[in-house]
């Protein structure tokens, strides 16, 4: 008491300047603390929230991924429990009947996705893409860029596929040659990123190993490099983030950020499309690419207010602004570099751990695909394959994180309400290693699994995401990914080396292969389909 009485007498002797700061201290504390407090009020169970920053020290925690700390506290409070990223209020969910109703039942209520805080506005912005966008807005850009996926689509882009992994196993034959063991996740990265390159953005010829300056950019955005203390800032105080943001755009021309400079380095490709165009160097209708889409549906209206719920416009117009344009063709960059290379790396860390299934998987290779080249019906074919590329999915969905909802108006997830402006997190691993649906042994790599899909339900298995926001290049990735693996079982057996590690799931940052997945190559023999060292 004598200590209190003390403190007020402080106070009103000190000068006003000062009685302001310390009374304006006071409040502000308070109010975080009573914001630490909203689960606990709402009556939801969760981990424990600090007063500023919620969960972020575990969130940005860059040893541990995201999706695995989610898995944790679900053992620990159930399938449904609330977290705080800083301002942002977030539901945790594992249970199948909720995140039906997250993905597809409830669309209209959850359409928007938990952004980046550095991220631009999903509605009035001019820079924003078909993952950030949202509303109206969202919908008009997945109409534009849906066909880019269509099986006609992806037969046409086919061979120019399998002509990058031609040159993807060529450089693999180059080190194997060796006899030395190496990392096969860099060049699945330089293979991922050539694919991309070509069928996206019109590059003629494969060119692996020769756009390390873009790897190296591509790779750092996806580490956060130079961000992630200001991405931190922004949730804490979201008065902030306006001015960050704007901060960021201005600065966008001269500063080193990677995704400044992927952004200027595709500004240059598409501005470049756009001469060659003019010039008639390019002609569209015989090398039409993802660029030409973007730039036959170019508008100079301004962005204005216009994209806002998916109600409000009955017709949705197929017109891209500039910036727009842009930013759709990073978004294509880096999905189709990233978690297509990981996929590819945690697949054949998988098979090189599991030599029963990789000689299963190359006896259905040669069986259905007897010559060199491989067709897309013959892909289509390979049904071990496929369960192998879905399981290892299952115990490595690289874009787990990506499975947040922001609620645009008040409804119900099952029996819990969920308030405008709060968001829904689907905790896709607890759901991909559920016991009760995957069997006791759903802590293992067992593809046989996949022998029977019809007794699971279709939510048990969400690495690209569900419902009306499905990953819409998911069947391109698919087909990458088999494609590369036919082609690599064909010529090559993987063996794990004493640096391999045991589980996927343990050499992984951000879901991401790391420098000790290291598998070593054998040549398998022409003849016998057996394996053979390519040296010592």
């Amino acid at each position: 008491m004598f200590i209190l009485v003390s403190l007020i007498v402080a106070l009103y002797s000190a000068p006003l300047l000062v009685r302001l700061l310390l009374v304006s201290t006071v409040l502000v504390v308070l109010f975080y603390k009573y914001r630490a407090g909203y689960w606990k009020r709402r009556g939801v169970s969760g981990p424990k929230s600090r007063i500023f920053t919620g969960h972020i020290p575990e969130i940005y925690d860059g040893s541990r991924h995201m999706a695995t700390r989610l898995r944790d506290w679900t053992q620990e409070y159930g399938s449904v429990y609330g977290i705080q990223q800083g301002f942002k209020n977030i539901l945790v969910t594992s249970d199948l009947q909720m995140i039906e109703e997250l993905f597809v039942k409830k669309f209209d209520c959850f359409y928007g996705r938990k952004l980046n805080t550095l991220a631009p506005h999903p509605e009035k912005d001019d820079t924003v893409n078909t993952f950030s966008a949202r509303g109206i807005r969202w919908k008009r850009l997945r109409n534009l860029t849906s066909p880019s996926f269509s099986t006609q689509s992806l037969k046409a882009t086919f061979p120019v596929v399998a002509d990058s992994i031609e040159s993807f196993v060529g450089r693999l034959e180059s080190r194997a040659g060796t006899g030395e063991e190496f990392n096969i996740h860099p060049i699945f990265q330089q293979l991922t990123l050539d694919v991309i390159l070509r069928i996206a953005f019109g590059q003629k010829e494969s060119e692996i190993g020769e756009h390390e300056d873009v790897l190296k950019a591509a790779k750092a955005v996806f580490a956060r490099d130079g961000v992630t203390g200001i991405a931190k800032l922004g949730d804490v105080v979201p008065a902030l983030r306006p001015v960050i943001r704007g901060g960021l755009k201005l600065s966008s021309s001269f500063t080193n950020l990677p995704i400044n400079f992927l952004v200027r380095h595709l500004e240059a490709i598409v501005n470049q499309r756009k001469e060659d165009r003019a010039s008639g160097a390019h002609d569209p209708k015989t090398e039409m690419d993802f660029i030409d889409t973007f730039l036959d549906a170019e508008t100079n209206e301004e962005i204005g207010d216009r994209f806002g719920d998916l109600e409000q416009m009955p017709k949705v117009q197929k017109k891209l602004h500039a910036g727009e344009i842009v930013s759709q063709c990073v978004l294509f960059l880096l999905a189709g570099y990233d978690t297509t290379a990981n996929t590819l790396a945690f697949a054949a860390h998988s098979l090189a751990l599991n030599p029963d299934v990789q000689k299963k998987v190359q006896e259905e290779i040669d069986d259905v695909c007897p010559d060199s080249e491989v067709s897309y019906g013959q892909l289509n074919r390979l049904r071990y394959l496929d369960a192998v590329c879905k399981e290892s999915l299952r115990m490595y969905p690289i874009a787990a994180n990506a499975s947040a909802r922001l609620c645009m108006r008040d409804t119900t997830l099952g029996e819990v309400k969920i308030k405008k402006g709060e968001y829904v997190q689907a905790d896709i691993l607890s759901v991909h290693f559920s016991k009760e649906i995957w069997g006791e042994d759903a802590e293992e790599f067992n593809p046989a699994r996949w022998e029977d899909e019809m007794k699971r339900s279709n939510l048990a298995w969400l690495p690209f995401g569900a419902g009306p926001r499905i990953c819409a290049g998911q069947r391109l990735a698919l087909m990458e990914e088999k494609l590369a693996l036919v082609h690599l079982m064909k010529r090559f057996s993987l063996r794990r080396t004493l640096n391999t590690q045991a589980s996927g799931r343990g050499c992984r940052k951000r879901l991401h292969i790391s420098g000790k997945a290291r598998t070593r190559r054998h040549f398998r023999s022409s003849t016998e389909g057996s394996t053979c060292e390519a040296g010592a």
